[in-house]
């Protein structure tokens, strides 16, 4: 496997590497997310509405999250200048935490950031070891100027935090954009899912009033196709965010639709939702535990959301360090 984590990324562009697992019980579950570019920055954002030439390397950040039993137990989302970025072909360190690829294709996550409100350092090894190819061979075209390709669809994941230690299957991709993902997208779920010896991810995303089902399997196979618009209520759990009950992840052998269900939610957001969903890959087929979000882009751009997303955000070279944990 090649990776390159090299950034050529102009003025409000982006790019993240993604992580998350599920542990064997199912009563675990981690993410984290190194970021050149923060997409839900306010600060970034603000920069660009002003007019301002805004590079991503100077808001870079880390996102890390540990789930236990459907409730969140550790909360970092840093964001730093670029100074604190330090980039090689294989190797990305956002202040004094680390994503290393090895020549294996698999990765070493190295955490050592603090936690959002409790201000408490979070220390961490997260071990990636990859059970399947990479599902394509390039990147797929979300939109126009919008990029995702699944470096580590099948991975054995372990991880050592104080308090949390963690064994189970994990996915690793990447996202790219040559402009502010909102611009590319009013909303967007996705969702990944094992089924027996292969892996299914999902987008149903909302571009420019079209909305698109594409799945992309194990075997580099890729479909894309049009879908009516959704008409969702919102949802009084959620901030009034109109959170769709069940998703479109493709179709089966036969043609019919892979219904996506929502199972657990883990986490919630004045602009998203995360949650462990269950699908099966085709109609008898046994339901597979998978990770899955929904996103409202169009929401990020609103001054309030900005306001409530600053809360859940640390600035630690100013000294701030969020109000909701």
């Amino acid at each position: 496997m090649t990776f390159d984590l090299s950034f050529r990324g102009g003025p409000g562009s982006y790019r993240w590497w993604y992580l998350d697992a599920i542990s064997d019980d199912g009563e675990k579950a981690l993410v984290a997310i190194f970021f050149i570019g923060s997409v839900f920055s306010p600060h970034y954002a603000r920069r660009r509405d002003s007019g301002e030439i805004a590079h991503p390397e100077d808001h870079i950040a880390i996102n890390v999250a540990l789930y236990e039993k459907g409730r969140r137990v550790a909360w970092v989302f840093s964001e730093y200048g670029r100074h604190a970025l330090t980039l090689a072909k294989r190797r990305l360190r956002v202040e004094k935490s680390a994503l290393s690829y090895n020549e294996n294709g698999g990765l070493e996550i190295d955490i050592d950031d603090i936690t959002v409100a409790r201000r408490k350092r979070l220390n961490g090894l997260i071990r990636v070891e990859p059970l399947e190819a990479p599902l394509t061979k390039d990147y797929v075209t979300l939109a126009d100027g919008h990029e995702w390709r699944a470096h580590v669809p099948r991975a054995r994941v372990t991880a050592n935090f104080r308090g949390f230690d963690f064994s189970g299957t994990g996915y690793h991709d990447e996202n790219r954009g040559i402009e502010p993902i909102e611009k590319g997208f009013s909303s967007w779920s996705w969702g990944r899912f094992h089924d027996g010896p292969g892996t299914r991810v999902f987008f149903d995303t909302e571009s420019r009033g079209t909305r698109t089902v594409s799945t992309i399997e194990t075997g580099g196979l890729v479909n894309s196709e049009k879908h009516a618009a959704r008409i969702v209520r919102p949802s009084l759990s959620n901030w009034l965010l109109p959170v769709p009950t069940s998703y479109v992840g493709g179709r089966s052998a036969n043609g019919s639709l892979r219904i996506v269900q929502p199972t657990r939610v883990i986490d919630r957001a004045p602009f998203y939702v995360r949650f462990l969903a269950s699908s099966a890959r085709d109609p008898g087929a046994p339901l597979t535990l998978g990770m899955a979000e929904h996103l409202s882009l169009e929401r990020t751009t609103r001054p309030i959301v900005r306001r409530m997303v600053n809360l859940r955000l640390a600035l630690p070279e100013l000294g701030y360090f969020g109000r909701i944990p």
